[in-house]
């Protein structure tokens, strides 16, 4: 199985450990609890929006995987970008996506390097969405980049 392919599986286990009530310990040795039940409905490169009466939950894709030169010889350096989206087919108010927002990054920061399999890994940005006509909240995106390194011709 490809380091990559190790990745997704830790992030998705990860994301399906959002609880209400939860506590988990983060990186930085605070203790975080999370706020919103997230992990129920956890999924992996689903094509539609959240819909109907659905709970919230979360659908992450591995979009892009730059592959800059390594100074190691035989190795190869990865910046794999990972989109989290987080939604519901009910509509909430901007807040409720401020923790799904928190409680997402909470469960990537207890351990940024997920076993030891990357380097680490990096929020970029957290974008909420909406309807264009009504400006209801649709949900919101968390870009993250997680940098690992394999062999040479291994993602």
């Amino acid at each position: 199985m490809s380091k990559r392919q190790q990745i997704i599986d830790q992030l998705a286990a990860r994301l399906g450990t959002i609880q209400a009530g939860q506590q988990v310990a983060l990186e930085t040795g605070e203790d975080y609890t999370y706020q919103t039940s997230l992990g129920n409905n956890v999924g992996e490169w689903r094509e539609s929006q959240f819909a109907g009466n659905e709970a919230e939950g979360i659908v992450f894709r591995d979009t892009t995987g730059e592959m800059p030169p390594s100074d190691e010889t035989n190795s190869q350096d990865h910046e794999l970008v990972i989109e989290i989206s987080a939604g519901s087919g009910k509509k909430y108010a901007p807040s409720r996506a401020r923790l799904w927002a928190e409680d997402i990054l909470a469960a990537l920061g207890q351990d940024p390097t997920f076993g030891g399999l990357a380097l680490d890994a990096v929020p970029g940005t957290v974008e909420l969405r909406h309807e264009e006509q009504g400006r209801e909240l649709q949900g919101l995106v968390i870009d993250i980049t997680i940098r690992y390194i394999t062999t040479l011709w291994r993602i």
